[in-house]
């Protein structure tokens, strides 16, 4: 299990590095607004960056290494094939869909994000977080249909991570964006109230 304990540290690592940079404590000694573009930049570009590094040592180091296990559901069944293949669609949609709306070029910070961006329709809807939900459902099936102790162990690291991370980027954003708080109608990941449909089909906002 040395190469499991060796990934869940890389992940660890990772993850920390990822929440300190976008904490509002950290922008604020090096940008006095926390919507600095310049700032959004250079974070993406570490964040990519890492991540690239952290794919490659557990890629190369420990994924050849792990244990062999059953996966959850036997894919060679056509119901659980198309029940995957949803699944992974839904995900990929969302995520997609969530990022062209909320405009990549002020995702990644060449265009200039303002408190008054708040999005609440289109994808934003559907949840607080539709991109991150969308990650999760594709994420899922990685998790579902994994053969390796080593893979699993990533896989549902970032799973995690998307869910914690949504939570804190969620207090952030409460104290940054003014009327944020109607966002609190949706569900976080996902609708689970009767009144969570009701905005999906256009009840009310």
């Amino acid at each position: 299990m040395f190469n499991e304990f060796l990934t869940i540290s890389v992940l660890g690592m990772w993850a920390l590095q990822h929440s300190i940079l976008a904490s509002n404590l950290i922008k604020k000694k090096f940008v006095d607004n926390p919507f600095d573009q310049r700032y959004r930049i250079l974070y993406n570009i570490i964040s990519i960056l890492t991540l690239v590094l952290v794919e490659f040592v557990i890629s190369v180091f420990f994924l050849p290494n792990g244990l062999h296990i059953a996966p959850f559901f036997d894919s060679s069944l056509l119901q659980i094939q198309l029940l995957f293949y949803s699944l992974y669609f839904t995900g990929f949609v969302l995520a997609l869909g969530s990022f062209i709306q909320v405009n990549p070029l002020k995702f990644i910070g060449i265009l200039r994000n303002n408190p008054s961006d708040l999005q609440t329709g289109g994808f934003y809807k559907f949840s607080r977080h539709p991109m991150y939900a969308g990650f999760t459902l594709v994420l899922l099936v990685g998790f579902l249909t994994s053969t390796n102790s080593v893979n699993s162990i990533k896989v549902l690291g970032y799973i995690s991570y998307l869910i914690i991370g949504a939570y804190f980027e969620e207090n952030r954003l409460k104290k940054s964006i003014e009327g944020y708080k109607i966002m609190y109608t949706r569900g976080f990941f996902f609708p689970y109230r009767i009144r969570h449909f009701k905005i999906i089909f256009g009840g009310f906002v």
